[in-house]
Formats: C-alpha cells, sequence, structure tokens
C-alpha cells in the first residue's frame, strides 16, 4: 500500500499490484508519457485521474494493477511523467505469445463529484516488435481526434531459454511454447521435433536415445544383421548357416558331394566316407571316392588303392585269391584237392593226396558202410563216401 500525494497537498491512498506470470518469456518495461483529452464534456479542462489503470496480458491475466492514480487540475493534456504513481518506468512480465496491452477508465474529478470519461480497453502495448538492447519505442493510442494516450516501451530481457524479436522464440536446442524442453540433435540418430522437442529416431533406430538398433540389426546406421543373419528382416540365416534360430555355424556344400549340411550345421558324410570333413574313408574302403571295399584276411592283403594281393602267387584276386563265403569254402578246398590229384604231387599236396588214397583203400574194406569216418585237415574234417564204382569227396 502506497501512500501518494496529489499535487495540491490532497492525500490519495492507492494500491500498486505488480504479478510476476508463470508463463512469461521476459521482462520489459512501460514509461507513461502523457494524455491528452478533449472530450465535450470536459472543454479541455477536466482534473483527470485513472482509476484503475491495468497492464494485462490478452487473457485478462492481470500483470500490474494501479488501483487510482492522483488527479491533475483543469487540463486537457496531462504530462503522467509528473503523476506520482506513473513517474517511473513500470516493469512488466513480458508473456510467451501474448500481447500486453493497458486497461483504464478515466475519471474527471470534481468537488465532492467524480464524472466517469471513458473507458480504454485496447491498447496494445507491442514488446513482440522490439528486441532486448533496442532503445525505447513509442506506442499510441488514439480515439478519434479527441484522444491521444502516449506511452514508451523496451525490452529489458528474456527468460532463460527465450531469445529473438520479443522474446518469442527459444534459444537453440530448446522447444515448446515455454522453450523449457532441451533436445540436442545427434546426425544419425535422431532429429528433434520442432514443437515438442521429442526426439524422432532415425529410421532403424530405437531407445531413449535412439541408439539402439532395430529388428536385430546392428553397425553405426542399423543397416547390418547380428551375427549372420541376414537381410531384409534379419529373422532368417545368411546362406549355409545354421541353425535357423542361431545362425552360429557354418556349414557349406561340398562340390564333390562328400556330405550334405544337416538342420543344425553338422557335416552328414555320404557314401562310404568318414571324419570331420568327411575325407577319410571309412575301414576297408578304398580309391578317392571310397567306392572299392578290401578287407584283408589269410587269403590276401589289400593296397593302399584297395586292390587285393594274394598270398598264394598262383590265386586270381579276382577270384578272391581262393577265398569264399562259409559255402563256397568247401568248394574252395575241393577244387584244391582235385587240382592236386590231377596236376601231380608237390609240398603240402602231396601229403593231402597221400592221405585221401589211405582213406580210400579203407573205404573199400568196409562195402557195407555207405560213409567213412575220415581226417581232420587244417582245421576241417573230411570223409570219404563210395557210391557205385566212383569215389566223391565230402567236407563235413
Amino acid at each position: 500500500m502506497l501512500n501518494l500525494l496529489s499535487c495540491n497537498g490532497a492525500s490519495v491512498i492507492g494500491t500498486f499490484t505488480s504479478n510476476r506470470l508463470v508463463d512469461s518469456k521476459g521482462a520489459g518495461e512501460i514509461q507513461f508519457l502523457s494524455y491528452k483529452d478533449y472530450t465535450d464534456d470536459c472543454s479541455g479542462a477536466c482534473d483527470f485521474f485513472f482509476k484503475p489503470l491495468k497492464i494485462q496480458d490478452e487473457d485478462g491475466n492481470v500483470l500490474i494493477n494501479i488501483a487510482e492514480t492522483e488527479y491533475t487540475s483543469n487540463t486537457g493534456r496531462v504530462d503522467l511523467t509528473n503523476v506520482k504513481e506513473l513517474r517511473d518506468p513500470v516493469e512488466v512480465s513480458v508473456p510467451t505469445n501474448k500481447t500486453v496491452k493497458i486497461v483504464t477508465t478515466v475519471w474527471d474529478s470534481d468537488l465532492g463529484y467524480d464524472d466517469e470519461i471513458r473507458e480504454i480497453t485496447d491498447f496494445i502495448v507491442p514488446f513482440d516488435e522490439v528486441w532486448v538492447g533496442d532503445n525505447w519505442k513509442q506506442a499510441l493510442k488514439t480515439i478519434g481526434r479527441e484522444v491521444q494516450f502516449l506511452v514508451k516501451f523496451r525490452l529489458t530481457r528474456c527468460d532463460p531459454n527465450f531469445t529473438g524479436r520479443g522474446c518469442n522464440f527459444c534459444k537453440e536446442d530448446y522447444y515448446t511454447e515455454e522453450c523449457n524442453v532441451n533436445c540436442v540433435q545427434v546426425p544419425g540418430n535422431y532429429t528433434c521435433n520442432q514443437n515438442t522437442g521429442d526426439k524422432i529416431c532415425k529410421e532403424g533406430k530405437t531407445g531413449d536415445n535412439c541408439d539402439e538398433c532395430e529388428n536385430g540389426k546392428v553397425g553405426q546406421n542399423c543397416d547390418q544383421c547380428k551375427g549372420n543373419f541376414a537381410e531384409p528382416n534379419c529373422n532368417t540365416c545368411a546362406e549355409n548357416y545354421y541353425p535357423k534360430d542361431r545362425c552360429g555355424v557354418l556349414c557349406e556344400p561340398d562340390p564333390d558331394q562328400k556330405y550334405t549340411c544337416t538342420d543344425q550345421g553338422e557335416k552328414q558324410c555320404l557314401g562310404n566316407r568318414t571324419g570331420e570333413n568327411c575325407e577319410e574313408c571309412k575301414p576297408d574302403f578304398y580309391k578317392e571316392d571310397c567306392s572299392r571295399f578290401c578287407k584283408k584276411n589269410k587269403y590276401y592283403n589289400c593296397t593302399d588303392n584297395g586292390e587285393k594281393v594274394c598270398h598264394n602267387t598262383t590265386a586270381n584276386p579276382e577270384d578272391n585269391c581262393g577265398k569264399q563265403d562259409e559255402e563256397g569254402d568247401k568248394e574252395e578246398v575241393k577244387n584244391t584237392v582235385d587240382g592236386t590229384m590231377i596236376g601231380g604231387f608237390g609240398g603240402g599236396a602231396a601229403l593231402l593226396a597221400i592221405i585221401l588214397i589211405i582213406g580210400i583203400l579203407v573205404a573199400l574194406r568196409s562195402r557195407k558202410r555207405k560213409y567213412k569216418t575220415g581226417w581232420e585237415i587244417r582245421g576241417r574234417w573230411y570223409t570219404i563216401s563210395r557210391q557205385s564204382r566212383s569215389s566223391l569227396l565230402y567236407i563235413q
């Protein structure tokens, strides 16, 4: 509450209120200069005063409120720099994206009676047209030819994060109408929404800071698939990688068809192959393609190429060097005996022939028996049977 004195010593009680807006963008000053009013009601000689005089924004929010000013004496033009309440510049908050205007009611003071002269409701003070540091600018309100209301104004400072003409712009990297959201663009990761300051991730990026890749991709530009996954969605394996959910095993097809790949990426050997890379032959298989079988035994050995080498140099490798299967062994021995008897005696064959002859003689002495017990030769039992006039050799 201020105690104000009039020029003629009359005591006037006035209330001066200043409000700091929460959503202001800066501050400015208004200096009231003059008021001229040649209304017919005054004929140029009114004792003017303002009651009330307010500075407010376009929404009616009061920035400055002066309840009542002292009155002047018998004049049509008032030098407001001499009015105590208006002598000094008035500091006001400059609201965000809103105009500032002066609203007042003008009165004429008479002894014991005050006359209302007029209301002024739309005197705009254009702070949005000046910059911080500019010289004083003037604003004039006219009503016809009778009224002129003159003030000057300037912008003294912008609130933090505001800048530019009228403090109507955000500083670099600040957004929203209140310029209270900071967003520093990171090339390659995100840009900033010009209205909200929200981060707009580049294509393929995600996360609070857009520094993570979507869809399992990797790389600075998120344009590569993670691990051994393949484009376009990185949800399938690249060629020759297994298994399909991990793609961690490489199995390339073999042009020589030594193996195939399982769905787990393991090599499955083909034919008679074995080994880690199926480059070896299974036991007893030979040749480059492992197609030749040769298992060494008492009749023959095998060369590195799987060819048979008979122990008996007279035997034929193509006939398994005389080796037969269990039934065929009988025939093999039979052929050996017959060949010895026909071709003469020699070495072990001569001994076998002698034994056989003895056996035949024993058999002739026992005509009533069809079969005669024979002899064990080289691990096999031989018997002699006589039928009609010919003798045959049987092998048990």
